[in-house]
């Protein structure tokens, strides 16, 4: 194919310094000899930091910059005596105590405690196809794997100190704000656009990225926004979920290219599998539009439809991940199995 794609994941961390959030100095950050390339970034409360990889021209490069990012913080925080947690939710932060970063000050003063409550970390990434018509398809194909991808993600049980019963209670909480969920179908880049621009005409959003849909076509960069993903604890999980996402993208493209039109999925039947991928995670059933299907099901098929691409881009080791999670249950599952044990969180992995 004579498109070119390119790739960028972001992940939101939580520092947490005698088990209250830290905010990193993002300066101090950036002057270890090692730090790795990308953007470091505050977010929305007090000790959630940021990372942003650089562009990456190949799927083997965007697994190994998250690897990279996920073991340099993880060093730079034992340094520091800091706990470096990775979750859809924090099990125990009483988000009414917490204190909102000040550049988020305009933010809080438009959605109030809808955003103050949102002590959530996600993980986004992005695909950019160098064809807009082609990204427009793309993006209305993924939608049927939004809550696949969710339900494989799912890593957020318990918030406030309870167990919500959810697997993604993350995924839920969000629908708190405006413009999110299901994203709808999109006809055009510039059709998009316009949209944003009459919103914002209209004082409706401030700013053109207040769209946080679980898939977005990035105001700023043109991609395609994956953003339905929990955080993953262990950074190999982080990275194959990344690649696996890109992989799709770039699978799609090549059916779009062979005369093969993907399935958009009808709205109500994405809003259900959405519902029952965050309630249920990994023991989801996904219901398609003839049958329903196990989302574990899905995804060995899935995987072995996508092998011949993550061979030819040499990261079919992602699949052997892929494979352990659904062996494993999924965040979810490990975090209330720890938290029975051990009464406490899981923080971060290193491997």
């Amino acid at each position: 194919m004579s498109v070119q794609f390119t790739f960028g994941n972001e992940e939101e961390f939580l520092l947490l310094a005698n088990k209250q959030p830290f905010v990193m100095p993002l300066n101090q950050l950036r002057a270890e000899p090692d730090c790795p390339a990308g953007q470091w970034s505050h977010e929305a409360h007090q000790g959630m930091l940021e990372h942003a990889t650089p562009v990456c021209f190949s799927l083997q490069s965007l697994h190994q910059h998250i690897l990279q990012s996920r073991a340099f913080l993880a060093r730079v925080s034992q340094s520091m005596q800091l706990e470096l947690y990775c979750g859809g939710t924090h099990p125990s932060l009483d988000w009414p105590a917490l204190q909102m970063t000040p550049d988020y000050q305009a933010v809080v003063d438009e959605y109030q405690d809808t955003v103050k409550a949102l002590t959530l970390f996600g993980m986004h990434t992005h695909i950019g196809i160098s064809d807009n018509s082609l990204l427009v398809q793309v993006f209305n194909g993924l939608r049927p794997y939004l809550a696949p991808l969710l339900a494989l993600s799912a890593n957020s049980p318990f918030y406030r100190g309870r167990d919500t019963g959810l697997c993604s209670y993350r995924a839920m909480q969000f629908l708190l704000m405006p413009r999110t969920g299901t994203p709808p179908l999109i006809r055009s880049v510039q059709a998009e656009q316009a949209r944003i621009q009459e919103l914002l005409q209209r004082g409706c959003i401030h700013k053109a990225a207040s769209i946080w849909t679980d898939a977005r076509l990035h105001p700023l960069y043109n991609t395609i926004e994956v953003r339905i993903c929990d955080m993953q604890t262990a950074p190999e999980d982080a990275a194959a979920l990344a690649v696996l996402t890109a992989a799709i993208a770039i699978w799609l493209a090549q059916q779009l290219a062979n005369g093969q039109q993907p399935d958009h999925g009808d709205d109500w039947l994405l809003r259900e599998d959405r519902w029952q991928a965050a309630r249920r995670g990994l023991a989801a059933t996904l219901q398609h539009k003839d049958a329903a299907e196990a989302v574990t099901v899905f995804w060995h098929r899935m995987l072995d439809k996508l092998m011949p691409l993550l061979q030819q881009h040499q990261v079919a080791l992602v699949a052997d991940t892929i494979k352990s999670m659904l062996q494993h249950g999924g965040g979810a599952a490990i975090q209330r199995q720890n938290m029975k044990t051990n009464q406490q969180p899981q923080m971060a992995l290193v491997t």
